[in-house]
């Protein structure tokens, strides 16, 4: 019995960390100003580009937090397979901490977010050798953050960053055919629809269009993030609205239809036909019209939206805290 008990020289005593993977959504403004500061990463986006006058055109991206590898894993990250030393802001498990209170020191510690993100968990990452030097048991976290409140994070000693996972113009100019053959597709990865003699492949990073056959995170970071988007898909299937089931505004108190939509289709990896959508979305219920109108943009003025008032009352009230049993639910 004490076998049971009492672990033997033989028994692995691995770290335990935790990876956060926090989408944000921006616009074409939003990117510009990133790659000026040289804080966003992804096809078209370096900051050189700008110096050349090669306008951005991306539309509404999705993107991942980032931050630099410490400097005693830089040699670690000499890999061919690498595009640099950039992985997802991760911290170790403390004694007195559960999962999610360490995610949430990381949030806080790390990208001065105290509660405002949502976590939620994105699988065991537990390969005997994932890591250089130790055994690491990584147990990533998912979320999403506004890019207004993201905003204040970037920079800083930590050098975090963001990291382009899809967006309206890698779908039509860099996907293209190919996401007909996928059931969702992004710069992380995609998986390939079932087919007669195919199941439902799975397409990693390096296969991914564009990509060259190289990982665009250091260790298993690609994995970890497109675990996490293939849950953040979810964002608009069911009956759930994606503000609440993310617990965030996303975009401002006014938004284009068109807007939503782009959110929906870099979110789930997929291009969507627009009436089919905003019938979808209507008969959910969980936006109305507003009484603005918007001239800002090309071609005839048009309406704008807003949540329905249930859900803005629901984001302004904190957020339950969960029991521990419902965290892998």
């Amino acid at each position: 019995m004490d076998d049971f008990l009492t672990p033997g020289d033989y028994v692995a005593r691995p770290a335990m960390a935790v990876n956060l993977v926090i989408f944000t959504l921006a616009n074409t403004e939003d990117l510009e100003q990133l790659a000026r500061l040289e804080f966003v990463n992804g096809p078209g986006l370096e900051s050189a580009s700008l110096k050349f006058e090669k306008p951005i055109k991306h539309g509404w991206s999705l993107l991942v937090v980032t931050v630099r590898a410490p400097e005693k894993l830089l040699y670690e990250l000499k890999d061919p397979g690498l595009s640099g030393g950039r992985v997802l802001p991760f911290g170790y498990v403390e004694d007195n901490e559960t999962l999610i209170d360490t995610a949430n020191r990381i949030a806080r510690q790390k990208l001065g977010l105290y509660e405002q993100v949502k976590f939620r968990e994105a699988g065991i990452f537990d390969k005997p050798r994932r890591t250089p030097g130790r055994r690491v048991v990584a147990f990533p976290f998912w979320g999403f953050a506004d890019f207004r409140v993201l905003m204040k994070s970037l920079g800083g000693p930590e050098r975090v960053g963001l990291e382009l996972v899809n967006s309206e113009w890698l779908m039509e100019n860099q996907f293209g055919h190919l996401l007909e053959e996928h059931d969702g597709l992004c710069r992380f990865g995609g998986r390939l629809l079932p087919s007669p003699g195919r199941n439902h492949t799975r397409v990693p990073s390096t296969e991914a269009p564009g990509n060259k056959g190289r990982r665009i995170l250091a260790f298993d970071a690609d994995d970890m993030v497109f675990a996490a988007w293939r849950k953040l898909r979810y964002a608009f299937t069911g009956p759930l609205d994606p503000f609440r089931f993310l617990k965030a505004r996303v975009f401002a108190d006014a938004f284009r239809f068109s807007d939503l939509k782009a959110f929906h289709d870099v979110a789930r990896g997929e291009i969507t036909q627009r009436d089919a959508f905003k019938r979808s979305i209507l008969n959910r219920n969980f936006v109305t019209e507003s009484s603005d109108i918007d001239k800002s943009r090309r071609g005839k003025p048009t309406n704008l939206w807003m949540m329905s008032g249930d859900i803005q009352k629901s984001l302004s009230e904190p957020d339950r805290k969960q029991p521990e049993d419902d965290l892998f639910r």
